[in-house]
């Protein structure tokens, strides 16, 4: 960490990004009315939906419950799987719409849920998510060292290759690679969606000029589990893979709080 400013343009596409995986995550859902940010103000709202993304009842069950306690229960439930902050700031920041709250409460249930359980190699997690992406990738000869979730992916060459050494068939991969980054991104993104149903919940414009771990890793890891590649968990490692540059660890971007508010930090 230091005390580096985060670009601006990483500050834009993040809560747009990580906000439309909850979005994604609730389609068909008609029962859960979160539609903007501010929607996780409403504690029956957000109890509701830390209960579905779970799989678990949650307490209290009673409609006619206070919204903020329905917003601790949630919390307690988040607290009980790892969520690392006070329940009760937590609570009252929620309530009151502090958006690096919510991206901070977004971005540990995209942890939860889409990156811990991801293993390859005798990694888990990130670790095994850049392992993945790598030995995939490595299928096209040219490919450059993947080394970072960031710049490493910002040409489009990276994308092009992790999806070809999934899907061999899917890519004709000389053609698109001659193309400028944004029409290889644009491509790989759509047929991604055609072949996997993701849906692109960011504009690669914006990973090209600013590329964000958070939204890089929270899409590859969507398509990692979408993929179910047969050799994902038994081949070994080609290579020791070097020390992921960007931190990785919960809460990076927003770690700190001080005067009551979350600060964001660089990676």
């Amino acid at each position: 960490m230091t005390d580096k400013k985060e670009p601006a343009a990483a500050v834009k596409i993040q809560p747009l990004s990580l906000f439309k995986w909850v979005t994604t995550k609730l389609q068909g859902q008609k029962d859960i009315k979160i539609e903007r940010l501010s929607d996780f103000q409403d504690g029956s709202s957000f109890l509701h939906l830390v209960s579905f993304l779970f799989d678990t009842p949650i307490k209290p069950e009673d409609k006619n419950a206070p919204k903020e306690l329905q917003m601790r229960s949630a919390l307690r439930y988040l607290r009980s799987i790892g969520f690392p902050f006070p329940l009760s700031e937590t609570a009252e920041d929620l309530m009151h719409g502090s958006e690096p709250t919510i991206l901070e409460v977004i971005w540990f249930l995209i942890s939860k849920i889409e990156i811990e359980p991801i293993s390859h190699s005798g990694l888990s997690g990130t670790q095994a998510l850049m392992a993945w992406c790598r030995d995939n990738a490595r299928t096209y000869q040219n490919c450059p060292e993947i080394s970072d979730f960031d710049s490493s992916w910002a040409d489009g060459i990276a994308i092009t290759a992790l999806v070809n050494g999934i899907k061999p068939d899917l890519v004709h991969i000389e053609n698109l690679l001659q193309n400028p980054p944004i029409t290889r991104w644009q491509s790989i993104l759509s047929l991604i969606e055609s072949t996997y149903k993701i849906p692109a919940f960011f504009d690669p414009q914006n990973i090209i000029r600013s590329p964000e771990p958070k939204t890089l890793i929270s899409y590859l890891a969507i398509l990692h589990h979408a993929a179910k590649t047969p050799s994902t968990d038994s081949t070994p490692p080609k290579s020791q893979p070097p020390e992921i540059k960007t931190n990785l660890g919960f809460g990076f971007g927003i770690s700190k709080k001080k005067k009551g508010k979350f600060i964001f930090e660089s990676f």
